[in-house]
């Protein structure tokens, strides 16, 4: 209630489509007991290949610099 009222007051005569539209579009829809929610809602997250991307080069990064430090400090060939 007082959401709604400071949302009303604050928000909307600010912006076209305010920070309460947002509150309103994730709110919790039921249908016979079940929860109905957008393909863009299930998934939560970012798709596509980018965080395929950034997982890659961190991991392979972060390899290098491991390989890097073994080599200059622990590596003690005879």
């Amino acid at each position: 209630m007082l959401t709604a009222l400071f949302c009303d007051q604050v928000f909307r005569p600010l912006l076209a489509r305010s920070l309460c539209d947002a509150e309103e579009d994730a709110m919790e829809r039921t249908r016979e007991g079940h929860i109905i929610e957008t393909a863009r809602e299930a998934r939560g997250g970012e798709r596509g290949p980018s965080v395929v991307g950034v997982l890659s080069i961190s991991t392979i990064s972060v390899i290098s610099l491991l390989a890097l430090v073994w080599f200059v400090f622990f590596n003690h060939v005879a």
